[in-house]
């Protein structure tokens, strides 16, 4: 069965001050509604900077990015600007613009461990894990207490099927988090892939007394559950699941198998049935609907 891997990318918010200018900007154009007048009242890079802030928080990133441009254009020195650019490309999607911008901005910074960070998340949502992983190192040299750093960089190493380095950066993130459910998540499902089921479940069960509607925490823990030969647990579990989420495919296709496992193949078609109503091409509800069908249900 597959597991759901879920991961944080945090970003840090912008400071307060820069919210609330760029709010102002914003408001001020909607008062003026005219295009040429807000325009002829902006004459500096911080102005271009600050009203490409109020259109990230809203989340226009085209608009963000050509007035980050300006920005650029009148002050092409000042790093900040291809931090907040990159951010905007990242959020869009455009990773390799994001890795150009975040990589200009480090050559103008190269002490600021935000930015590796960033970076590091760019290069690991294009699949380039070594890239990442050697920018998550670099932001821990530069912060040592960077929690975030270690979880994703954690991330990166599980894809490289490296988990003992990828538990080894959890339980440090943990250190430095306690209360932060996702690590305890994430080093769950490291465990899970060492086939250190009561680990893992100690870890999933950590993130559920976190954040109790977490729908992956319950769906991974109901499917080690599975795993462990505690089929009832599992239905248990798996079904808490589909309540917070009944759109999850893969809950249904793994209590399905609990329901096999324990001989209830009535509703355990009813589960693959669900699942592949929701992904019609979901392979591995497939294969069970193929037993199901041997099995004459």
């Amino acid at each position: 069965m597959s597991i759901d891997i879920q991961t944080t990318v945090k970003k840090l918010r912008p400071q307060v001050r820069i919210l609330m200018r760029a709010a102002v900007i914003v408001l001020l154009f909607c008062v003026a509604g005219s295009a040429v007048l807000w325009a002829q009242e902006i004459t500096t890079a911080e102005d271009y900077f600050y009203i490409g802030m109020g259109y990230a928080e809203t989340g226009d990133y085209d608009y963000a990015i050509a007035y980050f441009t300006l920005a650029i254009r009148l002050n092409p020195n000042e790093a900040i600007i291809y931090n907040y650019r990159a951010n905007a490309y990242f959020d869009k999607g455009d990773y390799d613009s994001a890795i150009a911008d975040y990589t200009r901005a480090i050559q103008l910074n190269p002490n600021a461990a935000i930015i590796f960070y960033s970076r590091g998340d760019a290069y690991q949502n294009n699949g380039d894990y070594d890239s990442a992983i050697a920018d998550y190192t670099q932001a821990i040299r530069l912060d040592p207490n960077f929690a975030a750093a270690y979880n994703n960089r954690s991330y990166s190493y599980q894809h490289k099927e490296d988990y003992d380095r990828a538990i080894a950066d959890l339980t440090r993130a943990i250190q430095l988090e306690p209360d932060e459910a996702i690590a305890y998540y994430n080093r769950g499902t490291a465990y899970v892939s060492i086939n250190d089921y009561d680990r893992a479940i100690a870890d999933f069960t950590q993130a559920i007394r976190l954040d109790p509607k977490d729908r992956l925490a319950f769906n991974n823990r109901g499917y080690t559950y599975g795993l462990r030969g505690d089929y009832d647990l599992a239905i248990v579990d798996c079904s808490e699941a589909i309540r917070l989420d009944p759109n999850s495919e893969n809950s249904y296709r793994h209590r399905a198998f609990a329901y096999m496992a324990t001989g209830n193949f009535t509703q355990a078609r009813i589960d693959v049935d669900r699942a592949l109503k929701i992904n019609p091409d979901y392979q591995r509800a497939k294969d069970l609907d193929a037993e199901l069908r041997q099995k004459g249900y």
